[in-house]
């Protein structure tokens, strides 16, 4: 029967590696350092050093999730102007939604999960790394058959979705949806002053079933698609653009 002295050598663990043990107080310095840093240089008792040091930790992860450290100023102000500019417009379009009825709002609803699954799932050209998204065709389907409130807010599920599977910061997720509801408000409105000029008049809201000619349509739709490839590409060039002071023209 072994004796307790050589059960308790046992139980001792091994010594630990010079540079373990360096790395171990290198980490204590550090929060000893930013604890007293932020304590203004003043010691204090280690629950007050626990909680200023919790405190720190919680103001570092705020700073990670909306990190905006590639962002010079003029950037970040228009970031953040962009994006209280976009939310306003999606909470406007979302308000437009009480005039449709419920089969308009089942219509609406498909054409999200259309929108979702082309934006999910891109078309690969061959040979080449480009991809087309057929995306915005639902999202102009919406424009045609719902009207201009429900395409802004397909275009923010566009936006989001792609900006959830391509950006991994915080900063793009947000912006991206408020730059499409900005781009497609824009173009929305050009293809409906369009086509009230070329036929004379204000035409019935939505177009889907009120007869407009082809006539009428061809150069409203193609009005629709350039004002919203270079508004689209154009407000979202100018962040990284001025980031570096370039010109949007270069993006």
């Amino acid at each position: 029967m072994p004796c307790q002295c050589c059960s308790l050598v046992k139980r001792v663990p091994p010594p630990r590696g010079l540079q373990a043990q360096k790395d171990d107080l290198s980490k204590n310095t550090v929060r000893v350092h930013a604890a007293f840093s932020t304590a203004g240089g003043e010691l204090k008792t280690a629950d007050e050093l626990r909680v200023i040091w919790g405190a720190g930790k919680q103001l570092q992860m705020k700073k990670v999730l909306l990190d905006m450290k590639g962002l010079n100023r003029e950037s970040r102000v228009y970031w953040w102007a962009m994006v209280v500019v976009g939310t306003a417009i999606t909470a406007a379009s979302a308000v437009s939604l009480r005039s449709l009825n419920g089969d308009q709002m089942l219509k609406l609803l498909l054409l999200a999960g259309l929108v979702a699954l082309g934006s999910r799932h891109p078309i690969r050209v061959p040979k080449s790394t480009a991809s087309v998204s057929v995306s915005d065709v639902f999202v102009f389907l919406g424009l045609f058959s719902l009207g201009i409130g429900p395409a802004v807010l397909l275009g923010c599920v566009d936006a989001l979705v792609m900006a959830l599977k391509s950006s991994k910061r915080l900063t793009g997720q947000i912006l991206a949806p408020n730059l499409m509801a900005a781009s497609v408000l824009t173009s929305s409105l050009c293809f409906k002053w369009t086509l009230a000029f070329v036929m004379g008049q204000q035409p019935q809201w939505p177009i889907a079933h009120t007869g407009v000619s082809l006539q009428a349509m061809v150069p409203a739709v193609i009005v629709l698609g350039v004002v919203q490839y270079l508004a689209n590409g154009w407000v979202a060039a100018w962040v990284y653009a001025r980031r570096d002071a370039n010109s949007a023209r270069h993006f």
